[in-house]
């Protein structure tokens, strides 16, 4: 092996462990072998988490990153993308990318993954020249190393970069790895979401146990097949898997963990931001002391500009009070029609607001906007993945049950009689199971005859379960005068 006959040999590695001393000191004499760790660190940068916003917090916040991403184009900025799954990545192209509001402003973009073509391999020979038109540079880490762009020239560096990481594809080492392909960022920000569902916990883990495990798997593999000659294996070749292994294993069951030491090893300052989709900022809570501030006439009217800058102080938690009131009222007038007057909205404002029922305005506008006959259901899935596959099925299956009960939506309130509501029951009863599954509730232990008992219960499970909706029973008195006797 030419390693262990050279005269001088150098060997580099961006991250000195345990595996590198055991290969050197198996193919080099140890003695004669000088170490030497650079601990200077040029770079200085932020890396900002986006945490999950599902029930399932090993879900990536898929909806929150592509929004940032979006928004940086929109405005732009130079990015540079790292998507540990290649089908992410293509996800991210077809859904977002080919789909550019604007053909004036759509970006340029180049995707290098493990099926990039030779034309765009070839463009890698030198990527001081291929990447400096590119708005959106995008990779997986099938480029970790032998590549530098490094302009020299500030108006040619990219401005930020942003990491879709995910347990069950690449490793934190090839991550960090990759990252570091774009020499320089304007902005030293990296922003990054994790999918960690995909994790390795069957206890095997640690060197020692790994090394005994191999040894194992050769003493019954010698036994079993006497012809193979696992005792040829080179020492340094051993020490290898067992540490490649090891840190495979780790990587995959404390993933975040590792990842963010490796982050940390590169000169990142670790951060975590609470992303707070456009729907969500809306409904932000305002708890004040003082409940004249929460009176129409006593909040200031802002633009469409403000608005936005309001929003994004929001979503980083900086906003004030009175700046989120504005907000709020600006957001309220902007679901009504530029008809409605400001008696009108006065008067819808102070049912819902000043009366503490904010969260039935926003659901019945996100019944609006996501209706299953309009297209901002399918625009919602398509542009910003909003919806999960479940929360579509919810959506259709309660569209066909408030049809049955006759609401437009599930903060409408109505009132039925006995006679309806037996009606109600007959179609209800026929179709209670394909509810139920629909919904995500749990299958109705009752048996026997439906009664309107089942209808009611039935009813006050599923408006419960979609939120704020409520179900009471109302007797109408009545008064029976002396003549009626007669």
């Amino acid at each position: 092996m030419a390693v262990s006959t050279a005269s001088h040999v150098i060997m580099a590695d961006a991250f000195i462990s345990d595996r590198t001393f055991n290969f050197s000191k198996e193919l080099r004499n140890h003695e004669t072998t000088h170490y030497f760790e650079n601990i200077f660190n040029p770079y200085k940068r932020r890396a900002i988490l986006l945490p999950s916003v599902e029930k399932d917090t090993r879900i990536a916040n898929i909806g929150g990153f592509c929004e940032r991403i979006c928004e940086a184009l929109r405005t732009g900025k130079r990015i540079v993308v790292l998507w540990t799954s290649k089908r992410r990545g293509d996800w991210f192209v077809k859904n977002f990318l080919d789909n550019w509001i604007s053909d004036s402003d759509k970006p340029s973009w180049i995707f290098y993954n493990s099926a990039s073509t030779k034309e765009e391999q070839e463009g890698l020979k030198n990527v001081n020249e291929t990447w400096k038109s590119v708005q959106c540079l995008m990779m997986t880490t099938s480029i970790t190393v032998g590549i530098s762009y490094d302009p020299q020239i500030t108006e040619l560096e990219f401005d930020e970069a942003f990491l879709y990481g995910s347990s069950a594809s690449a490793m934190p080492r090839d991550i960090a790895q990759a990252l570091f392909r774009v020499r320089s960022l304007k902005a030293n920000r990296l922003t990054y979401v994790l999918d960690t569902r995909a994790s390795y916990d069957n206890g095997i883990r640690g060197f020692n146990n790994i090394w005994n495990e191999l040894a194992k798997k050769e003493s019954k593999l010698m036994r079993e097949h006497p012809v193979v000659k696992w005792t040829t294996c080179p020492q340094w070749a051993r020490y290898n898997y067992c540490y490649c292994e090891n840190e495979e294993r780790n990587s995959r069951a404390e993933y975040r963990a590792v990842l963010e030491e490796y982050l940390v090893r590169s000169g990142y300052g670790l951060f975590e931001e609470v992303h707070i989709p456009c729907q969500k900022v809306s409904a932000i809570r305002v708890d004040l002391d003082d409940k004249e501030s929460l009176m129409w006439d006593n909040i200031d009217n802002i633009d469409s500009g403000v608005a936005d800058d309001i929003s994004k102080a929001m979503k980083r938690g900086e906003a004030s009070m009175d700046d989120i009131l504005c907000y709020k009222k600006w957001r309220f007038r902007s679901e009504f029609r530029p008809d409605c007057s400001d008696v009108d909205l006065k008067s819808l404002w102070g049912r819902f607001y000043e009366s503490s029922c904010e969260g039935r305005f926003w659901n019945v506008i996100l019944e609006k906007r996501l209706t299953v006959t309009d297209l901002a259901r399918s625009e919602a899935v398509k542009r910003y993945g909003i919806m999960s596959g479940d929360s579509v099925k919810k959506r259709e299956t309660l569209e066909r049950f408030l049809k049955i009960v006759g609401m437009t939506h599930s903060q409408e309130e109505i009132l039925i009689s006995t006679e309806k509501l037996d009606e109600i029951g007959i179609q209800l009863s026929a179709i209670e199971k394909e509810l139920r599954e629909g919904m995500g509730l749990r299958a109705s232990r009752s048996k026997g005859e439906w009664k309107v008992a089942n209808t009611i219960d039935l009813i006050t499970v599923i408006l419960d379960m979609w939120g704020c909706g409520t179900v009471e029973s109302v007797i109408t008195p009545f008064n029976i005068s002396n003549a009626d006797y007669l």
